[in-house]
Order: structure tokens, then C-alpha cells, then sequence
């Protein structure tokens, strides 16, 4: 050994002298000498990194790193046998062992001394191979992704990407398989382990959609760090391990490329879609703005041409009275007495008023209804005034919808109010139109769901005439036969006819309010879906605890309430919901009597809720979603029911709420 130590020296003594030293000091030397052997813990069940094989030996990357190691420094490395991580970070704190292969954290820094990462490589996430690439993976946000307990890189990734749904596995393979079975939409490893269970347990199942840039596995050695003089043996050790090496390793335990391609072929197949969807689209909007567009067109050029006159006129009362005859919107001005003294010609067009404002003695309460004439006289006090909705009256006192808003001014140093008047008439005709355009979509799915509740009487009734049939070839037909099948035919008969009735009844406008309870128009809704619904395995839980009646348009509550079961069966199909079930709850308290419909979809993403009843708004967009559904179910049940429509999330529920408000 003495020998062997001396011969070291003088290599390194002619190491130094060419600039080149990669061996240990003699301080160093004498160190191992005296320390005999060093004692390593790995992480098992970690390959393609580490383990220990099928007799009990050190396997995988780092097992070659370490034989490297012991040869250069010519001192046994053993491996302590553990048998999980836990094990061998707690013999690492009481110093059983010498050296740990771990990648760096503040918690270990603790205990350990690191050197310099000697092996680094990418985080990847590996999905089923029909899923897409993904592009970051901050949108991963609503799926389930699978990651390897009690590993630093997991801790890192955690803190980028915070409201990812993280699912702890026991290790990288088990996640695998849970990828594969579609309980995970997919699995977070290293390039290097992913790869490595591709080749020996995934062949063509799996592939890798994407790597993160953010977050990299670090392996390094962490030494006990009341050992300097190890740390710096071994630092040394790791500075000058040489390419070649790292790539000789790697090519022995694994060789996986990480796929950037685009999946064109579904790229073409999205714009192909889009495309059909865009024409579809493009051309019903050219059908039910056309109205807005123009609109929206003139009010842009006159409030142009308005300011720019503005400006220029500001001081001749007589040039501002022609100023306001450019405006597209009706302006009408009255003095403080509340007696007209202005009407624009788009305001004696809209009012149907022909005449000289000078010659007539036309008040406020001619142009509003005494409903909302005390509404506006206390807006009228302040001196500028938001715009909001009320009724107006024409020249032969029709009623018509109109937006208004108001601003005090000074003409000829006396107070006058100028309100400027906006006919909603079209608009309102249009929102109609919409209204009844998503009612026939609407139809067209109760048309399905009352084809499927025919199936079965229809098959009866094919089935017990084929029987008579049969039996009068056969000369078996007695009269209680004949009797059995008719009542048979005849019940069957009348199932199909009270659906009918069913589908005629719920799209008849209610000219009144009826009265009825809210279970009544729960089971009403459920007459026409709840086949429907039960058939794609979707549970109804029925809580029904409400007893009092209430006086409502049935039928149009009776829509919403479709409309939110639809929407819950839909959310439930889509995304693929196991045990998937819709509640429906009635319960009341003093003042209010509620109804709830529940669904187990996961809840709507906090981003969107507060959009969900914005018209035109959808998340279908697979299911060519309108975004009118629930737009029109609050327009429905606040302005024309005097309820409120409310949704909520609890837990992985989303939770619509009718709330009527007790006679």
C-alpha cells in the first residue's frame, strides 16, 4: 500500500508540473488510507437509476458512476442495504453513511454537503398516445397528473406550476400504468426514467407530450458535512468526469429521443372544423346583427361627426339645436319645470311627434308612464346620470323599450335636462329571435330524447302483434289471448300519446301564472329527459322538501330547469365523470323556496364563473355550444318570473340555484 501511495504522488507531482492534476492530495491519500472503505445509501426502486438487482447487488446509472469513483480513488464504495428513500436519509442524518446520491435541497443541505451535479436531466410528462402535445405545462390545470413521491424535483415543479392537480404514486411505473388504464391523463418523471420504462414496460403504449425548461433532476453527492476533506475528494471527482463517460453510461441504461413534432393530421383535422364552424357561425351572425352592425356603424360616425360639430358650436344655442338634429339617438331637452323645449328629428320619429316645440306645452309624464315617472325624477336630480332601461310612450301612447341617460346643463344660464334616448325596439325583437332560435335547438334535443323513450313501447307493441300473429297461424288464439295483447297495445298506446302531450304541453306560452310547486315542475322536466339521462348511466338523486305553492309561468320555469339538466348531462359526458350523478333538491326557509340542480362534473373553473350566463358564452365548443342556454334560463327566471338564478361551486360540484321568494 505504501508503495502504491508513493507511486500516486509521483504521478501527481508530474501532473502539476504539466498542468493537469485530476488525482487526490497527499492529505487526501492518507485520508483513505486510514478511512478503509465508504459507506453509500441509494434510493431503491428508482431505476434507471438506482436499485438493487434480483441477488441483492448496487444496479443502474449511478452504480457506474460510483465503480468510476472507487477505482480513481482505489478505496471500496459499499452500499448500505435500505429498502425505501426514508431509510436512507434518516441514515444519512445519523451518519451511517458517508455519501448519499441526492439531488440538492435546503432541508438536506442541512446534513449533507453537495458537490456539483454529475448527472442532470429533464422533467418530462408522458401521456397516452392518442392525447395532443402540450405546449406549457401551466395547461395542465384540469387534469389528473401522476408524480413520484418524496422526490426533490416533484417539490420544485410544485412551486412553478402550483394549480396543477398533482396525484402522489408510489413510483414512476405504478403512475404509468394508472396513465394507461386513463385514471391519470399522464405521468411526471425524468427523461431518464420515462425512457427507461418505455423500453422495458411501455413499448409503443406511452409517449412523452412534453418537457418543462424550468425544472431539471440535479443528481449530485451529498456528503455528511462534518466531512469536508471527502467533499473535497470527491468534488474533484465530479469536476473531472469526462463527457465520454456521461455518454457511455446513459447509452448503457437507456437511448430515448424527446419527441417536438406537431401532430399535423390533427392540426389539419381542428382547422377543418373550424372552418365549418366559422362558415356556420359567420353566416348566422351575419342573419341576426345585421340590425346591430349598421347600428353600431351610424352611432360611431354621428358621435364622430357629434363631437367634432361640438366643438366648433360649442357657444351658439342655435348651432347646437342643429347639432343635435345629426344625432342618430333621440335627444329631448326640458326646461326646469319639467316642459319640453327640445325634440331632435331622430326623437320625432321615435316619439311619432310632428310639431313646432315652441307652439306646444308637452311635459315629461307625455313621453314616460306614470310606472316610471317617479324613478326618473329622482335620477333627474342628480346632474349626470348612467344610462338604464325603461318603457317609453309614443305619440298614440304604445309603449316601447328604450334606453336613457341624462345630463344637467346650462342654456341661456337657466338649468335644463337633455336626455338622449336610444329605441330598443329592434334589439329587443332580435334578442327574440335568438331566444326562439336556441328554444328550436333546444326542441330538437327533446325530439331525440322522446324517440329513445318510444323505442321500448314501440318494440312491445311490434312484439305482442307478431305473438297474436303467430298464435292465429298456430290456431291457439282464445279470447283472453286477444283480450291480454289489446290492453297490452292499448297501455302501450297511451304511453306514446301522454308524450306527446307531454312535448306539446311544455312548449305552450303561459299567458298567466299558475299555481304549482316546485316538485311539480321538477318531475315535469324529469318526465321529458330522465330516460334519457338514466340510459347514458347517469344517476338521479331526487330530494324533494319543499310542500308550498307558488304562482309562475310553469312552463317557462319548467325550461330552465331542462336546461340546466341538459347542461349537467353534458358536462357529466364530456369530461367522462366516474360515478356521475345530477341532484335535484327542493327545500325552502321563510322567505324563499329553493330548487337546485347539482352535477359531480368537477365544478366550473374559477376563471369562467362569473361569465357563465354572458350570452354567446360556451364551453361546449366540441358540441358546437351556442352560449345562450343559460343566458336565457336567467333572463327567463329574473326578468320574467321575479326569481334569481345563482351558481356556485362546492367541492367538485357545480350547484345552479332558482330561488322564489314565498307569497
Amino acid at each position: 500500500m505504501r508503495l502504491l501511495i508513493l507511486l500516486i504522488i509521483t504521478l501527481n507531482i508530474f501532473a502539476q508540473e504539466l498542468g493537469n492534476y485530476i488525482g487526490p492530495t497527499l492529505s487526501q491519500l492518507n485520508y483513505l488510507n486510514n478511512k478503509k472503505e465508504l459507506k453509500l445509501c441509494i434510493g431503491p426502486d428508482s431505476m434507471p437509476f438506482e436499485d438493487f438487482g434480483e441477488n441483492g447487488e448496487y444496479i443502474g446509472l449511478t452504480s457506474d458512476y460510483y465503480k468510476i469513483f472507487s477505482k480513481n480513488l482505489n478505496i471500496p464504495i459499499n452500499v448500505v442495504p435500505v429498502k425505501t428513500w426514508k431509510e436512507s436519509i434518516d441514515l444519512a442524518k445519523d451518519r451511517t453513511c458517508d455519501i448519499i446520491s441526492a439531488m440538492q435541497t435546503e432541508e438536506r443541505k442541512q446534513f449533507l454537503n453537495f458537490t456539483s451535479p454529475y448527472l442532470i436531466t429533464p422533467v418530462v410528462i408522458a401521456t397516452n398516445n392518442d392525447k395532443p402535445f402540450i405546449s406549457d405545462f401551466k395547461d395542465l390545470t384540469n387534469e389528473k397528473i401522476g408524480v413520484p413521491k418524496s422526490y426533490a424535483y416533484v417539490e420544485e415543479l410544485k412551486k412553478i406550476y402550483p394549480n396543477i392537480n398533482y396525484v402522489e404514486v408510489p413510483t414512476i411505473k405504478d403512475g404509468l400504468k394508472k396513465v394507461i388504464d386513463g385514471e391519470l391523463y399522464g405521468q411526471v418523471g425524468t427523461l431518464a426514467s420515462i425512457g427507461y420504462f418505455f423500453i422495458t414496460d411501455f413499448i409503443g403504449s406511452l409517449k412523452i407530450a412534453e418537457k418543462t425548461d424550468k425544472v431539471n433532476l440535479e443528481l449530485g453527492i451529498g456528503v455528511r458535512n462534518d466531512d469536508p476533506i471527502l467533499f473535497d475528494i470527491l468534488q474533484n471527482q465530479v469536476e473531472n468526469i469526462d463527457e465520454s463517460f456521461h455518454n457511455k453510461v446513459l447509452n448503457n441504461w437507456i437511448n430515448i429521443k424527446y419527441n417536438t413534432s406537431i401532430d399535423y393530421t390533427l392540426v389539419y383535422q381542428i382547422l377543418f372544423l373550424v372552418f365549418i364552424l366559422a362558415c356556420f357561425f359567420i353566416y348566422k351572425q351575419l342573419l341576426l346583427n345585421k340590425y346591430n352592425k349598421k347600428l353600431i356603424k351610424d352611432v360611431e360616425e354621428k358621435t364622430k361627426d357629434y363631437k367634432i360639430k361640438n366643438e366648433e358650436l360649442i357657444n351658439s344655442n342655435q348651432n347646437f339645436f342643429d347639432l343635435l338634429n345629426t344625432a342618430i339617438e333621440a335627444i329631448v331637452i326640458f326646461d326646469d319645470s319639467n316642459t319640453l323645449v327640445k325634440l331632435n328629428k331622430s326623437g320625432k320619429i321615435m316619439f311619432n311627434y310632428y310639431f313646432d316645440e315652441e307652439s306646444t306645452s308637452k311635459k315629461i309624464s307625455d313621453f314616460i308612464p306614470d310606472n316610471f315617472l317617479f324613478e326618473v325624477n329622482i335620477k333627474l336630480k342628480d346632474e349626470i346620470f348612467e344610462p338604464f332601461e325603461i318603457n317609453l310612450l309614443r305619440s298614440d301612447k304604445t309603449i316601447f323599450p328604450a334606453l336613457i341617460s341624462g345630463k344637467t346643463i346650462l342654456i341661456e344660464n337657466k338649468i335644463h335636462t337633455i336626455l338622449s334616448v336610444v329605441d330598443l325596439t329592434q334589439i329587443k325583437l332580435q334578442n327574440e329571435f335568438i331566444q326562439q332560435q336556441a328554444k328550436l335547438a333546444q326542441m330538437g334535443e327533446l325530439l331525440s330524447m322522446i324517440a329513445h323513450q318510444w323505442r321500448q313501447p314501440l318494440t312491445a307493441i311490434s312484439a305482442a302483434s307478431e305473438n297474436l300473429k303467430l298464435k292465429l297461424i298456430l290456431n291457439q288464439v282464445d279470447n283472453e289471448l286477444i283480450q291480454d295483447t289489446t290492453e297490452d297495445i292499448n297501455k302501450y298506446t297511451k304511453y306514446l300519446s301522454n308524450t306527446i302531450n307531454d312535448f306539446k304541453n311544455f312548449y305552450k306560452t303561459n299567458k298567466s301564472r299558475e299555481t304549482t310547486n316546485l316538485n311539480e315542475m321538477a318531475e315535469k322536466s324529469l318526465n321529458i329527459i330522465e330516460d334519457s339521462i338514466t340510459y347514458k348511466n347517469i344517476k338521479i338523486i331526487k330530494n324533494f322538501n319543499s310542500r308550498s305553492d307558488i304562482k309562475t309561468y310553469m312552463n317557462e320555469v319548467t325550461q330552465v330547469i331542462l336546461t340546466l339538466l341538459q347542461n349537467a348531462e353534458d358536462i357529466l359526458l364530456e369530461k367522462q365523470t366516474q360515478n356521475p350523478y345530477i341532484k335535484i333538491n327542493t327545500f325552502e326557509d321563510d322567505e324563499y323556496l329553493y330548487l337546485q340542480v347539482i352535477d359531480n362534473g368537477g365544478g366550473i373553473p374559477q376563471d369562467i364563473l362569473d361569465k357563465i350566463f354572458d350570452p354567446y358564452f360556451s364551453t361546449k365548443h366540441e358540441k358546437n355550444g351556442s352560449g345562450l342556454g343559460l343566458y336565457f334560463a336567467k333572463s327567463i327566471i329574473e326578468n320574467n318570473c321575479d326569481a334569481l338564478l345563482t351558481v356556485e361551486n362546492n367541492q367538485d360540484e357545480a350547484v345552479f340555484t332558482i330561488r322564489f321568494k314565498k307569497e
